[in-house]
């Protein structure tokens, strides 16, 4: 006998144990997980329903009645690549579609579903892959109305509490990076533009607490920094710096619009320009140098202003004109949101 057989390692042992969720009695065949740490579990389920929800597993179950089919429990086997916490929750959602996440903003609703979509797209189920993409575009939605709709059931959860660790905030990384891995870029701008409006470096792995990380900005900014991929960081900032310059050029039309309404209509002109450069200055004050938020800033300071006092507000006509061309460049702002963050390619 050679040395080297004498000094070959011995092939490790592996244990097989079956599933506490998935090895039911009436199953008519057996699927085995990769093994992790040494050990396999069994999955024992019904092939006629994984079947029906898969085309891929259709033909993968499709075994032809040969003696030579290895068995397992004295039913079927088919040895999988898949972890066993993935396999776990794909059948459970295949079973039983009710146990996906059905709250909106719940910070562990990326984290559930990375698993299944996984598996979900390896094994075709489209049905299942389309239920949670429909979860993840409730927080994350294409539509400029389902985003204000967000912003302000947020703003009631922060002001009520709701919000009590780090690990209760949506994270836009966590979604940016599950987008990449799983093919869903329906949810990229959204969460690239809510990243992008975090002032500081406001990431959950710091041990910062979560008053600190609250007060860097004006809102909830917290995010896994470290997930993103170097490509991303660099869509990141290439977006943040464009919308900035975008939103000043916003501001600027607007404003001139206003001043050039006061200069052609029969307002009061002196009274007029001195109100509105007083509302003019604050607003650029909060916007170009603090803010960094533009959609939440146009949608605010159009709601908020109607409530100040009559005596401080420039007249209605100069608030319409303004307002009125902040609006419309508000939703072409949304609209350029794949392109501001290279995601068109």
């Amino acid at each position: 006998m050679s040395s080297n057989a004498l000094n070959a390692p011995k092939a490790a042992l592996i244990t097989i144990t079956k599933s506490e969720s998935f090895y039911l009695t009436d199953g008519d065949i057996v699927l085995f997980s990769l093994p992790k740490d040494n050990v396999v579990t069994a999955f024992r389920v019904d092939r006629v329903f994984l079947r029906r929800s898969s085309p891929v597993l259709e033909g993968m179950l499709a075994l032809p009645s040969s003696k030579d089919v290895e068995l397992y429990d004295n039913v079927p086997l088919i040895k999988l690549q898949d972890e066993t916490e993935h396999l776990t929750m794909f059948l459970n959602a295949l079973y039983d579609p009710g146990c996906l996440p059905w709250k909106k903003h719940d910070a562990d609703t990326v984290r559930t579903v990375e698993g299944i979509l996984l598996l979900a797209n390896k094994y075709e189920a489209d049905h299942l892959r389309k239920r949670i993409i429909d979860l993840l575009e409730r927080d994350w939605p294409s539509e400029l109305s389902d985003w204000d709709i967000n912003e302000a059931e947020l703003a009631v959860k922060a002001e009520s509490g709701t919000f009590r660790t780090k690990n209760s905030i949506l994270d836009p990384c966590e979604a940016i990076r599950l987008a990449r891995k799983c093919d869903v870029p329906s949810i990229l701008p959204a969460a690239f533009y809510y990243l992008s409006s975090i002032q500081g470096v406001s990431d959950r792995h710091l041990p910062d607490s979560l008053e600190k990380i609250l007060s860097k900005g004006s809102g909830l900014g917290i995010a896994g920094f470290s997930l993103l991929s170097a490509e991303d960081l660099r869509c990141l900032l290439v977006g943040r710096d464009a919308i900035l310059h975008l939103f000043r050029d916003y501001f600027r039309e607007a404003d001139g619009k206003v001043r050039s309404y006061i200069k052609h209509s029969n307002l009061d002109h002196e009274d007029c320009q001195r109100r509105w450069r007083r509302f003019e200055d604050g607003l650029r004050l909060e916007v170009l140098h603090y803010d960094i938020d533009p959609l939440l800033v146009m949608k605010r300071d159009t709601d908020s202003f109607e409530v100040r006092c009559l005596a401080e507000r420039p007249c209605d006509h100069c608030l319409e004109e303004f307002f009125s061309s902040l609006s419309r460049n508000r939703e072409i702002l949304w609209e350029q949101l794949p392109s501001l963050f290279m995601l068109d390619s």
